[in-house]
């Protein structure tokens, strides 16, 4: 497995896994309705704490998924720990988790006990 990391002056863009198989391109941002800075993530099968890396730690207050099926979960704390959030397609405000998350993950993914916070 490796991690790529490009930067812009706006956003940001992690590759996770050079197969790209079963892979969602999760994009969060900044501001409610999809506004303002945007953070770009592929989640596979793993927690990526890639916020955290790329300075959009605490920053997403909405978030936008390519499906209405697909569904990712964020995480208060990095590696996947802490407080979590599913969102199943997009969300223009994700209220529970607003500034608060540091990691994400896909929503089977089975990591760290985890104290939920239901949609």
């Amino acid at each position: 497995m490796f991690a790529l990391l490009f930067l812009c002056s706006c956003c940001a863009t992690v590759l996770i896994n050079s197969q790209g198989t079963g892979a969602t391109v999760v994009t969060l941002f900044e501001d409610i309705n999809y506004g303002g800075s945007t953070f770009g993530v592929t989640v596979n099968a793993d927690c990526v704490s890639a916020p955290v890396v790329a300075g959009f730690n605490d920053r997403t207050t909405s978030i936008q998924l390519p499906s209405t099926n697909d569904c990712v979960t964020l995480w208060e704390d990095r590696d996947c720990q802490g407080d979590s959030f599913n969102v199943i397609g997009s969300q223009a405000f994700a209220d529970s988790m607003n500034d608060r998350t540091s990691s994400v993950s896909p929503c089977n993914y089975v990591g760290p006990s985890k104290q939920s916070v239901k949609p």
